[in-house]
């Protein structure tokens, strides 16, 4: 009597349990196969180009470019309730995508002395295992590789398509005919678009004129470097971090406007003075409409 090896990947129903001659079955190499590529990027013909691969596009997510909302930070001034970080959920993805491939990659590698290892990138190394799915069905830990790939990628699909962030734009102070009074929403545009419009008095503002008013209203607030870091980032990015800001202020780059004693405070428009004067183009343009 023969023995016949089954696939112990566990799916919703149970395990797999498909016949196989190696370790994975056809249909779970063929998905394994599927999550290498994705995050290595599939060749654009003959070129030596690839399209966009997962690390690619967890790296827009992260930045704040991508087409589903980015990452920007939004900020309501003593208010933490809508602000948000750069996008930590999609870099703790992409962290924990990268270390599985490296593990994987270096595993494989090991197991295999007989093949050709030159890779640099991640994405290359993805690309190299996919080149073998003999070997890695056939590889002792090949359902593990498996299971934790499919995690890993899934997470990072997860924080890609999430919904659109929001940014924080001021008060609306539109004219609400329900009760004849001046209206006190706070606005939250989408990342990325041109105009908000209020769910309550229905008026329409253009967000980078809302942007550019509150940065004027900002010069004029004296508060911590954390405080300084949540109200600049939305104009600066990562220009602007609470650790570079305390430095300054230590050094006397900036005036320390609290007491002695008391938690050092900035004057929002010493910081972006300096920050003029360090010849970004992008602070410069802020600044200037402020």
């Amino acid at each position: 009597m023969s023995f016949v090896a089954t696939c112990a990947v566990e799916e919703r129903d149970g395990t797999c349990n498909a016949p196989t001659q190696a370790f994975l079955c056809s249909k779970h190499t063929d998905e394994l196969l599927f999550w290498l590529w994705d995050i290595g990027g599939v060749a654009l013909g003959d070129s030596g180009q690839y399209q966009e691969s997962l690390l690619d596009e967890l790296d827009t997510t992260i930045c704040g470019d991508d087409k589903v909302g980015g990452a920007s930070i939004g900020i309501v001034v003593h208010t933490t309730d809508h602000s948000v970080s750069f996008n930590e959920r999609a870099s703790d993805a992409k962290t924990a995508l990268c270390n599985t491939v490296v593990g994987w990659t270096k595993l494989f590698a090991e197991d295999n002395p007989h093949l050709i290892f030159d890779v640099t990138t991640i994405e290359q190394a993805a690309r190299w295992m996919a080149g073998f799915p003999n070997l890695l069905a056939g590889h002792p830990a090949a359902v593990e590789m498996h299971d934790e790939l499919r995690v890993r990628v899934r997470d990072a699909r997860r924080a890609i398509d999430r919904p659109a962030d929001r940014v924080h734009v001021g008060e609306c102070g539109g004219w609400n005919e329900a009760t004849n009074k001046r209206c006190k929403v706070n606005l939250f545009a989408i990342v990325g678009h041109i105009e908000v419009t209020c769910h309550e008095c229905e008026t329409t503002f253009c967000v980078g004129d809302r942007q550019r008013e509150l940065l004027v209203k900002l010069r004029s607030q004296v508060v911590t470097a954390k405080q300084a870091e949540k109200a600049l980032r939305p104009f600066f990015g990562r220009m602007v971090n609470v650790k570079t800001l305390r430095t300054w202020i230590n050094r006397e780059v900036i005036k320390n406007r609290a007491k002695q004693g008391e938690t050092p405070t900035v004057l929002v428009a010493d910081v972006l003075d300096l920050l003029n004067g360090r010849g970004s183009s992008s602070v410069s343009s802020c600044v200037e409409a402020a």
